[in-house]
């Protein structure tokens, strides 16, 4: 899967992660070793996705990120 703007795009790719992450923290592919994210780091995204999606759902922006735009 790969980046997307959407939130629930990120949410279940954040979903996907934790999955992987209860399964198995270390691993090795190709001589090339991997570690997953912190678990706690995954549900905190996570909740944020949430919350996020919902207002992109209900009609809301992206305020949560805090972006500030200068006018021109």
């Amino acid at each position: 899967m790969g980046y997307s703007d959407s939130a629930a795009d990120r949410l279940a790719a954040v979903r996907s992660a934790i999955n992987k992450c209860l399964t198995s923290q270390a691993y090795t592919v190709r001589g090339r070793s991997q570690q997953m994210a912190q678990l706690a780091t995954l549900r905190d995204m996570e909740r944020e996705l949430m919350e996020e999606s919902n207002q992109e759902a209900a009609g809301g922006g992206m305020a949560s990120l805090g972006l500030q735009v200068r006018p021109t």
